[in-house]
């Protein structure tokens, strides 16, 4: 948490420096707003401050927790909305201080992160850091969609109508009687603006305080520099993360809560997306996710930056925010050596490798029987699906088609290169994009526009790839998933792209087929959702697919091997870029339209989190995970039941809970256990089935299937193993099974006859 000996006086002038040089560009370098004279006005610098204090709590629980459990926190924002709904009610509906209601607020926040601690983060403490990290963005939906509306529409409250309709267009100002302007641009400011940086002042102190000089932040500190010592030197590790994860729960609270008096946002923030989370995953890693202090220097200058951009050039807005994401990625690639420690590079996987049926078992005949069964029930059932429902259900499973084809470029990239990759729905979006502008603007067909989009997404999937050569696991999603809030700021601004936008699409035709009724595309979507397993399945089984399985167990061994570690990123990239290239031009085409509302940033971390709730690494995970995608927002509308079980945080809290391995783990773990019983009944040597079976606990369990057969498998090296022809014994005429004979007398009497004989 603090800087070496003897690098805290260059750090610090070196803090200084960009201070100097961002206010000197600030006030001679930018051009100022129309009316204004050049330079920034001193109100808007301080507007950035203010909102980079509430960056920068945001920021220190990331590193915090970083720091302690190695994982990036995508709760991080959306955990203290909680803390700010109670908050803004106690004071709206019952009139209660505010200062009681945000200590209340604060406190029940810390509550509530504490119980999360304990019964879901802990149940994966022992877990790959990428699963902790997932479990965080499924606790940021269950904050979003269920915990923050619950609590908002409590009866205790005694109006149910949305909490910003209570309030009211104006913020909750605690003391409206305290007003002052900086310069003469008229901005008024007030209590709020002094509360939050002083907040942001006493949270830094108080911090350094508890980890200097008590012994709990000694012991935190001990921890996050390395978890395995600590252990070893009898410091409580878990107990620790329950203190650091309570700590981020009240830093969050007070964050959102201030944020409800300075601004018209009340402190409800979105599943993962939020720009408050953005900007401060933009500071924890200028701060290399390790120094508190850096974190909130970081946040204010980036803060002031945008403030004092936008001032100048406001019709660049959305321009300025996507920026965040050349800040991160330059931030981490200047920061490369420092990175790539033991054990921020550490196992950090999420998939389990799929056993396919084992040979030994291919010949049998039931199995054999039983899997073309299977396959032909699924084909049959595909191919009869929208002849028995309605047009509306036919467009989902089409849907359900183009999304399972996104989760298949995440099996590749994720699951079998293991490149953590949060931009994948943008990808799709670049895509349809082109796609769309191809045939409506330019006039092109369908079938010639297709491989022309899905190489220009690949090409772009290889551009956002290159961090990857030098960028490792959890810190290259944070690279994809600030561009993937970029694509939605940037693609469907008309300001940007207004020119690329789709004008009027048409549903694709091939020769005398026309795909404008719902039936023939979705047997159009279906068979290129047939091609790309085809596809994956065959590399899979060539040296191509396993060489992306080496590069997500080992890196360096594969390059050790003379593999060019380089160009099998870069394949993997192009081939998922490739697929969402075909999936985005498939969505144009399947929508008729394309509109930034259907891609947001949300989106790419949606299809993500369902790719593992399905089965990162396998195939049929992939298309489980699609499915269920669709089912999740098709069969949840006006069921409220239906929805909470279909729910994304419900879904993937349950399935990690029981089975990291996703739906497909729990598929084959269920085939398994068959298989082994086929195996044992029919005597038959299978070591990949029972190499992890205790064999007293499975004969307990076992189904008779079949009659026994003698003379094979098991019973056959048993018999083998006791029965063994001998001349010797065979001379002697000596019956063996009754007993050993007299080896002196028997070879004697073997003597007597050999010699007999000549």
């Amino acid at each position: 948490m603090t800087f070496k000996k003897g690098s805290r006086e260059r750090t610090v002038a070196m803090a200084v420096g960009v201070g100097a040089v961002f206010f000197i560009i600030s006030q001679f370098v930018l051009p100022g707003s129309a009316g204004s004279g050049r330079g920034t006005p001193m109100a808007i610098l301080f507007q950035g401050l203010v909102s980079g204090a509430l960056s920068g709590l945001v920021a220190i629980g990331l590193v915090l927790v970083y720091r302690t459990s190695r994982i990036i926190n995508f709760a991080q924002a959306a955990i203290g909305s909680v803390g700010a709904i109670f908050t803004y009610n106690l004071a709206v509906v019952y009139h209660v201080p505010f200062g009681v209601a945000f200590t209340l607020g604060v406190l029940v926040c810390c509550l509530v992160t504490a119980f999360v601690e304990l019964f879901l983060i802990r149940r994966f403490f022992e877990s790959p850091r990428l699963v902790m990290t997932i479990v965080t963005i499924g606790i940021a939906a269950l904050f979003a969609t269920t915990a923050a509306p619950i609590l908002g529409s409590l009866p205790i409250w005694g109006d149910q109508r949305d909490l910003s309709t209570r309030l009211g267009a104006t913020p909750l100002i605690p003391v409206r009687s305290m007003k002052f302007f900086i310069g003469k641009i008229g901005i008024p400011f007030g209590f709020p603006e002094v509360l939050t940086l002083i907040m942001a002042v006493v949270v830094m102190l108080a911090l350094g305080a508890f980890l200097k000089f008590t012994r709990l932040g000694t012991a935190v500190r001990a921890s996050s520099e390395n978890t395995e010592r600590a252990e070893l030197l009898g410091i409580n590790v878990r107990l620790l993360s329950t203190i650091v994860w309570t700590i981020t729960g009240a830093l969050s609270a007070i964050a959102l809560i201030l944020q409800g008096t300075v601004s018209k946002n009340f402190g409800i923030a979105s599943a993962g997306a939020s720009p408050l989370l953005i900007s401060a995953l933009a500071a924890a890693v200028i701060a290399r996710m390790r120094s508190i202090p850096i974190a909130m220097y970081a946040a204010l200058l980036i803060a002031v930056a945008q403030n004092a951009v936008d001032w100048s050039y406001r019709s660049q807005g959305n321009l300025v925010d996507a920026s965040l994401v050349l800040v991160i990625a330059v931030g981490l690639l200047l920061q490369r050596r420092s990175l790539h420690r033991t054990e921020e590079v550490s196992a950090w996987e999420a998939t389990e490798e799929v056993r396919p049926t084992p040979r030994e078992l291919l010949e049998v005949g039931g199995v054999r029987t039983w899997r073309r069964v299977l396959v032909a029930v699924i084909v049959i059932f595909v191919l009869v699906f929208p002849w028995t429902t309605s047009a509306g259900i036919v467009n989902s499973g089409s849907l359900a088609a183009i999304i399972a084809m996104t989760v298949l470029s995440i099996t590749v990239l994720t699951g079998w290169a293991g490149q953590v990759s949060l931009a994948q729905f943008a990808f799709v979006a670049i895509g349809a994009t082109v796609g769309g502008a191809l045939t409506s603007r330019l006039g092109w067909s369908f079938w010639e526009a297709l491989p022309v989009t899905a190489i220009i997404t690949m090409l772009i999937a290889v551009i956002v790839g290159l961090p990857a050569l030098r960028i490792r696991g959890l810190y290259l999603a944070v690279v994809t998933f600030a561009f993937a809030s970029s694509v939605s700021v940037l693609l469907f601004s008309d300001k940007y792209f207004g020119w690329l936008q789709p004008q009027n699409i048409r549903r694709p035709t091939l020769l005398l087929l026309d795909f404008e009724d719902e039936r023939s595309m979705y047997y159009l979507c279906v068979v290129f959702l047939a091609l790309t397993i085809l596809l994956l399945v065959t590399l899979r089984r060539s040296r191509p697919g396993r060489l992306l399985i080496a590069l997500r167990e080992n890196e360096n061994d594969l390059q050790a091997f003379g593999v060019n570690v380089v160009r099998t990123k870069l394949t993997a990239f192009a081939l998922s870029g490739f697929i969402c290239g075909v999936a985005g031009i498939l969505y144009a085409h399947h929508q008729r339209a394309v509109s930034g509302q259907a891609f947001p940033a949300q989106a790419s971390i949606d299809v993500f989190v369902f790719a593992v709730i399905g089965g990162l690494g396998s195939i049929t995970g992939a298309v489980l995970g699609g499915g269920l995608y669709v089912a999740s927002s098709l069969y949840t509308r006006g069921n409220s039941v239906i929805a909470f079980f279909l729910n994304e945080a419900f879904v993937l809290l349950a399935v990690l809970y029981v089975a990291p391995g996703g739906l497909a783990a729990i598929a084959y773990d269920m085939r398994d256990g068959v298989l082994r019983i086929v195996a044992q009944r029919r005597q038959v040597v299978v070591p990949s089935l029972f190499a992890d079976v205790d064999p007293a606990v499975l004969e307990k369990r076992l189904i008779p299937l079949a009659e026994r057969e003698e003379r094979t498998g098991v019973g056959a090296l048993r018999e083998a193993q006791y029965r063994l022809d001998s001349g010797l014994y065979k001379e002697a005429e000596i019956d063996v099974e009754h007993g050993a004979p007299d080896e002196r007398a028997l070879l004697g009497s073997v003597a007597e006859r050999v010699g007999g004989s000549e």
